[in-house]
């Protein structure tokens, strides 16, 4: 990322953050794709999100890592648009798994999931899409952000057992969904 643009940006450069956004609509859609529920909704993720790493400008202090800044930006707004849609995202976060009833989900190693690999890309994220909001945003910000578990917690503002225990709920009903596209059900 150069920093001239960065600092054209930092300034209110339109042309500047109407490029910064060309060169990144790429993986910043994808992540928006991944913890939304539908395509409109990831459009209005997206934009609301870069809405916010705009105003966020004003607090960036020329970090080394622009990219790293900008995405965790990006994710903050996204959580937060989940967050606010409290009919949806609600309303799966309050359910405890008993331990001793836990299904192993990963999804490589279970026989009857083998075949998920021959999937399409847009399947999966169809998979993901079909997912309740709680359990989207939990399974990507484990899984594919890599987030640990008390990081999670506060973002999302649940203890680490919860947090836990949605993840583990979010891998069972991914890998059914996952069972579903590969049948041609869903």
């Amino acid at each position: 990322m150069s920093q001239d643009l960065v600092q054209a940006c930092m300034q209110g450069d339109p042309s500047a953050r109407k490029q910064l956004i060309e060169q990144h609509y790429s993986p910043f859609m994808a992540m928006a794709r991944r913890y939304a529920k539908n395509n409109e909704q990831a459009d209005t993720f997206f934009h609301h999100a870069f809405i916010y790493v705009f105003k966020q400008f004003t607090e960036y202090k020329n970090e080394n890592d622009f990219d790293g800044w900008m995405k965790e930006n990006f994710l903050c707004s996204v959580v937060q648009q989940l967050k606010n849609c409290k009919a949806e995202y609600y309303v799966t976060t309050t359910t405890r798994i008993d331990e001793s009833k836990k299904e192993r989900t990963d999804l490589f190693h279970q026989a009857e999931l083998e075949n998920v690999n021959d999937l399409p890309a847009e399947d999966y994220i169809k998979a993901l899409q079909q997912l309740p909001a709680s359990f989207r945003t939990m399974y990507n910000m484990f899984v594919i952000e890599q987030y640990a578990f008390d990081r999670i917690s506060v973002m999302l503002e649940v203890s680490e057992s919860s947090a836990q225990n949605t993840l583990e709920r979010a891998k069972n009903q991914f890998a059914k969904n996952l069972q579903m596209h590969l049948h041609g059900y869903a």
